[in-house]
């Protein structure tokens, strides 16, 4: 079925039942979608929360809550491992499954104090399970039932794995962020695809809990300083990580793993400099190339509202507001847009999004300079440009200071 047609369906449908109306309407329960709405409740507008799977998005479910909660244990274990000075600990063992416990506690706490729908209806937010399309410019349906905004809408539907170019991949058993933090035990062997901020803290994470890991990518940390990947490089092989710097090209199951009750390791083709091959063989595979936003089955067309072409996002100009050709204003913030995909970020533009739609000033949305943190031991954190960024964006009119290292 076409989606015009779709919508077409759902607009007659629509138009037999009568509508809700809020001052705004959000869709998507993630760190954007929380803060707008909460910032709506705060002025005493009535707000609608759309959420068609679980509140609390990315952040609290499959990122920073359980990937923080995941290092401090890892920390602990590293530390008590590598104890000096007189203090000797002794084989340290790590009981996964109690780890997992002690993430999902960690997970439970905080959504249930702060995302939850009973915390959220306590603030005066309406919440609504379901999905939410666009019927015409000015109409949404949830599950049948049309909604209208007074004033404005916010899209904030977060974003989700990108697919992995590795030829393969679909005949192999492999984890992405989303699935890492069910496992109940420390797999034997681990390859991480990609070396970016979520592959290089799993990689250490894992490593430290026991595993024997190895991390694959080009570059460790390419959105930062070329110093700070290398030094994380040396603190990760010296650590025990294997650091293959090359592209994953394929991946297959090793013939007679689950006979020897591997439950399936695979044997993955990396590309190196200059066309060199290398293999990596292990048991389980993360791969963390990345997340693109999710911005399919909202009816967009239906209300005249364009993707970004270079990012997929939902384009937006300086204030957040979408293409929309609707009366109301809509708005997207966070992941969904395409922008740097910081928590801390999302719910920046998700409050800026809710003030441009209710109050009568209005604020840019996007900013040049977002802080951002991999919490690796060391940690890397940045502000701004990198330095060759700096150049290229002003012609070479840059000074730059590198302090080592004590």
């Amino acid at each position: 079925m076409s989606a015009l047609l779709l919508s077409s369906l759902q607009a007659l449908a629509a138009a037999s039942v009568t509508p809700l109306r809020y001052d705004l309407v959000v869709v998507g329960g993630g760190s954007a979608g929380l803060t707008a709405a909460k910032f709506a409740a705060r002025f005493k507008k009535s707000v609608l929360l759309v959420e068609k799977s679980r509140m609390g998005g990315d952040c609290t479910w499959t990122g920073c809550v359980p990937s923080k909660t995941l290092l401090s244990i890892a920390k602990t274990a590293h530390s008590a491992r590598t104890a000096s000075h007189g203090i000797s600990v002794g084989e340290v063992k790590v009981d996964m499954k109690a780890v997992k416990a002690r993430i999902d506690s960690v997970i439970d706490k905080i959504y249930t104090a702060d995302d939850s729908p009973e915390a959220l209806r306590a603030l005066g937010i309406e919440v609504l399970s379901g999905t939410a399309t666009f019927v015409d410019a000015d109409t949404l349906s949830v599950d049948g039932q049309p909604i209208v905004a007074n004033k404005g809408v916010v899209l904030a539907t977060g974003a989700s794995p990108a697919p992995a170019k590795i030829s393969g991949l679909e005949g192999v058993p492999h984890l992405t962020y989303e699935g890492v933090f069910e496992l109940e035990a420390v797999p034997r062997r681990l390859t991480v695809v990609g070396s970016g901020p979520v592959g290089c803290e799993l990689a250490q994470a894992f490593s430290r809990l026991g595993a024997s890991v190895t991390l694959v990518g080009s570059a460790l940390l390419k959105g930062d300083e070329p110093e700070a990947g290398a030094t994380l490089e040396r603190v990760l092989e010296k650590e025990g990580v294997r650091i293959v710097r090359a592209t994953a090209d394929a991946v297959s199951l090793i013939p007679g793993s689950e006979r020897e009750g591997d439950g399936g390791a695979h044997r993955l083709v990396c590309i190196g400099t200059g066309g060199a091959v290398v293999e990596v063989e292990g048991d389980a595979l993360l791969v963390a190339t990345g997340r693109r936003p999710v911005v399919s089955g909202l009816g967009l067309e239906a209300a005249g509202i364009q993707i970004e072409a270079r990012s997929g996002g939902i384009q937006v100009d300086g204030k957040l507001r979408t293409t929309s050709a609707g009366k109301v204003p809509v708005f997207a913030a966070g992941d969904c847009t395409g922008d740097r995909q910081f928590t801390h970020y999302a719910g920046y533009q998700g409050a800026i999004a809710a003030r441009n739609a209710l109050l009568p000033l209005s604020d840019p949305g996007t900013l040049a300079s977002v802080p951002g943190c991999t919490f690796t031991s060391p940690e890397v954190a940045k502000v701004g440009l990198t330095e060759a960024e700096a150049a290229a964006e002003l012609g070479g009119a840059t000074l730059t200071l590198t302090l080592p290292l004590p």
